[in-house]
């Protein structure tokens, strides 16, 4: 397995670090479509989701994150690191294959990797044609879209797009508002170009648009044993 969460393609073997990587079978499989989702593959990692959507607090091997705060992990996405807390929830799709390295790593990712980073490597475009779509529905009228298209352009360049939709009505109701306050609405466009103008000489451009609208939820206090069939606010 060659992993680059050392800013270099190197075997995983020769790592002297405690790393785990996932490839894009494994991802499917164990249905990891956020970082939220690699709590069930990555031992002490786990992550929180607060009352409204962004907004998340990330516990790694016993080093916590404050509300608000910045993550004691560091999030790369293809070499770039992402400078937001708010990116650590959002969606992961066409993804080649995700690292996990633990332990300090401010030498290679500065003073936010306290209990290590998270290298994501997407998909890039391939020399052949191929497509995908997938759905999927929940509770809550929760139901999200997504999928990609790669193409070759010619002998020595290819263009990958790949997009995402989510769209979720809620669940907590507020009797004041009539209406659901949980609710969540999220696209995603990433595309890629890559072009090779000789042997050994590879140039990638790279882009990504997420944007999110998302209500709030609230936390109610009040008898252990008290009815919980409809969650209502006022």
């Amino acid at each position: 397995i060659v992993v680059t969460a050392r800013r270099q393609s190197e075997s995983i073997r020769d790592i002297p670090a405690a790393i785990q990587a996932f490839g894009s079978d494994t991802l499917v499989q164990a249905g990891v479509t956020s970082v939220n989702d690699l709590s069930s593959l990555v031992s002490g990692f786990h992550v929180v989701e607060a009352q409204q959507p962004g907004v998340s607090m990330v516990n790694i091997r016993g080093i916590g994150q404050s509300r608000f705060s910045e993550p004691p992990i560091a999030v790369v996405i293809d070499g770039v690191q992402q400078v937001s807390p708010n990116q650590l929830t959002q969606d992961l799709f066409d993804i080649e294959q995700i690292e996990f390295l633990k332990g300090p790593q401010g030498a290679l990712y500065g003073r936010n990797a306290l209990g290590g980073a998270i290298n994501i490597v997407t998909r890039k475009p391939r020399d052949y044609f191929e497509g995908s779509v997938q759905a999927s529905y929940a509770e809550g009228n929760d139901y999200k879209v997504g999928g990609f298209i790669s193409t070759p352009i010619g002998d020595a360049a290819g263009l990958r797009v790949a997009a995402s939709y989510r769209n979720r009505d809620g669940q907590i109701y507020n009797t004041t508002l009539n209406e659901n306050v949980d609710f969540d609405e999220t696209y995603t466009v990433r595309g890629s170009l890559l072009l090779k103008p000789s042997a050994g000489v590879e140039i990638d451009f790279a882009g990504s648009y997420l944007d999110q609208k998302g209500g709030a939820a609230y936390y109610a206090l009040g008898p252990a044993n008290a009815p919980r069939e409809r969650v209502t606010a006022n």
